[in-house]
């Protein structure tokens, strides 16, 4: 395999065909003209790094353009659409079987308590943010199956964008808004518990760093890599029961964060390749499937005509 062909793959496969040809493909022959008139492998080497470096600068502006161009904006607005129906469609339900009858919320929990692996979503539905934590990433699954679908196949770059959007919002919304939601709850529950005591009793502050799900993505990290602590000065080795396994639960949660960001990038993933199967399926089966140039994008030709 000559130097640059993994690079042109790369490039053929996630860019638009007319910015490859354009932008990436002369990066990628002035690689290969400067790697083979270089003398000795220092040359070779420094050849090959500004060589990678400017095809690498130059693939993300072609992705950046791709990303811009109006049948991509497109695609990200029937992915937005179909994400926000199904994310709504998730909260829906979680209001309807956990805040509405105590005994359907009793039910609901012990089964996903019972169900292996579900036990995760069973925790963010008792505090109240199932939806949050684990909705938005499951709606990009659908969401990209249903873009991909609509839109036909285009170039990659906008499947890859709507991809990056949802794993964001995944991470501000398990790293930021969750945990800003069971702060207020937490908050709310202490108001009433002291408005019902009617000051009769001295009621403590609330310890947010002993609840790592009321902590923010900084605050975890920092939990998770603290030791433990000491929170009686007249026992400077002694540690308290309620601290002796909080890094353990802050490394649990950061873990589960991380692991839903992984969630959110696999399910984009999988919807849009499922989609663009299931689009050549449908295209094998009304004709002949190719694809061809147009305008700098990819378009699917089916029949035998090369209608559209």
């Amino acid at each position: 395999m000559a130097v640059g062909d993994a690079l042109h793959r790369i490039g053929r496969n996630l860019c638009s065909c007319d910015l490859c040809g354009r932008v990436l493909e002369p990066v990628i022959a002035d690689l290969q003209h400067e790697y083979e008139h270089a003398d000795g492998a220092a040359e070779r080497f420094f050849a090959l790094l500004g060589g990678y470096a400017a095809f690498w600068r130059s693939f993300g502006w072609c992705l950046a353009r791709d990303a811009a161009a109006r049948e991509s904006r497109r695609y990200l607005g029937s992915a937005s659409v179909a994400f926000l129906i199904v994310v709504g469609t998730l909260a829906l339900s979680e209001i309807l079987f956990l805040h509405t009858l105590q005994g359907v919320r009793n039910v609901v929990l012990r089964v996903l308590s019972w169900i292996p692996y579900l036990s995760y979503i069973g925790w963010s539905a008792r505090i109240n943010t199932a939806t949050l934590t684990f909705g938005l990433p499951l709606a990009m699954l659908p969401a990209l199956l249903y873009a991909t679908r609509r839109r036909g196949i285009i170039t990659p770059s906008a499947a890859l964008l709507a991809i990056a959007l949802g794993t964001i919002l995944t991470t501000a919304s398990s790293g930021w808004i969750a945990p800003a939601v069971v702060r207020w709850s937490v908050v709310a529950e202490r108001d009433r518990f002291v408005v019902a005591l009617g000051g009769r009793r001295q009621v403590p502050p609330i310890d947010f760093d002993g609840c790592p799900d009321c902590r923010a993505w900084p605050d975890v990290i920092r939990g998770a890599r603290a030791p433990l602590k000491h929170r009686y000065p007249g026992y400077p080795t002694y540690v308290a029961p309620e601290d002796r396994g909080l890094p353990a639960w802050y490394r649990s949660v950061l873990r589960e964060r991380l692991l839903l960001i992984v969630f959110a990038i696999l399910a984009g993933l999988i919807g849009w390749r499922l989609g663009l199967a299931l689009e050549r399926r449908q295209a094998d089966d009304d004709g002949v499937f190719r694809t061809r140039d147009d305008g700098g994008r990819r378009v699917v030709v089916v029949g035998e005509d090369g209608e559209d």
